[in-house]
């Protein structure tokens, strides 16, 4: 069971705070609260899904993993050490660990190197002995790109190429642990396939850890082990994919896979729709955070927040119905 695997990662009460300028010269300062007492472990070789609509704080979550951003509260234990105390020169070491792969792969791309040199950046930062040359073809025939791409620049290719360059990057220093940042949401389908199936195969070959971050189920569904749902900052119901799409328990969860589309116009399916708008991030609703567009809200709901807790074995909830 993948409870029983080693905690790679765990993350603690975990918030991120924009603050917001305010419009009157007396009028009190506000914050968008896109990360808010967030909760989760990964484990070593799985692939953890994060999945919610646009806004959610998802995105935030995977910056403030690798250090992009510091955290307002909480802590990030990797291997038993809280890098969020650490310092800029003492994270370095966990930096080769930790790694990530961008949503847009063009405008995560310097546009004035050529693949070689993006690809080898990393290992010259870090002064990684050996033929750096060797190591970065070795590489891009990992991740499906011929030799001679090597002194080509990004414009030079298509979407699916340069995603893979971001992915022979993220595996430059042998990390075990990469954030995916919803890694082929910009991608066409069919190229979408492919990249999926090579960190697939890429996960097997290197024991990689993946967080899988996106909004779209059905490649969470194919990719990932374990699905955490977020919702305005939250994290609503975390269990294995299998349980999540056969028994959901939060009402946005449920909402969520009603939402899927299927590919058969014969099969006729009742699609639950949300009501209303996601509240503004600055001035939350009380309660539950969801209780303003939830079919089952009880008078609690708009009062006292739920607690997060693990209903059955691995499987977390935050409501009031459990």
């Amino acid at each position: 069971m993948i409870n029983q695997k080693k905690e790679l990662l765990t993350v603690k009460d975990l918030k991120m705070y924009f603050p917001v300028k305010s419009e009157k010269f007396f009028e009190p300062k506000k914050n968008v609260k896109a990360v808010d007492g967030v909760n989760f472990s990964i484990y070593e070789g799985e692939t953890l899904g994060l999945v919610g609509e646009s806004g959610c704080g998802k995105s935030t979550t995977g910056k403030l993993l690798v250090k992009l951003l510091e955290p307002t509260e909480g802590s990030i234990i990797y291997n038993g050490e809280n890098i969020v105390e650490l310092s800029k020169r003492d994270f370095k070491k966990y930096r080769r660990n930790i790694q990530m792969i961008f949503q847009d792969p063009y405008s995560s791309l310097d546009p004035r190197r050529t693949v070689g040199k993006t690809i080898g950046e990393p290992l010259k930062v870090n002064r990684i002995q050996g033929d750096t040359k060797k190591i970065v073809v070795d590489l891009m025939e990992e991740v499906g790109l011929r030799e001679e791409f090597y002194s080509r620049y990004p414009h030079e290719f298509s979407g699916g190429q340069r995603q893979r360059i971001g992915v022979a990057r993220a595996l430059a220093l042998n990390p075990k642990l990469i954030i995916c940042d919803e890694p082929v949401s910009a991608l066409d389908v069919s190229i979408q396939a492919q990249i999926l199936n090579l960190m697939d195969d890429l996960q097997t070959k290197f024991d990689l850890t993946y967080l899988f971050i996106s909004h779209d189920l059905a490649v969470v569904k194919h990719i990932c082990d374990r699905i955490a749902v977020m919702y305005l900052g939250r994290i609503v119901e975390l269990t294995d994919k299998h349980e999540l799409f056969n028994n959901p328990k939060h009402p946005y969860t449920k909402a969520l896979l009603e939402s899927i589309p299927v590919p058969d116009p014969e099969n006729i399916k009742e699609q639950g729709v949300l009501k209303g708008d996601v509240p503004s991030p600055i001035n939350l609703p009380t309660g539950c955070r969801f209780h303003t567009r939830c079919d089952y809200c009880m008078d609690i709901c708009k009062i006292e927040s739920p607690v997060y807790k693990e209903i059955s074995d691995g499987h977390f909830v935050e409501c009031h119905l459990y």
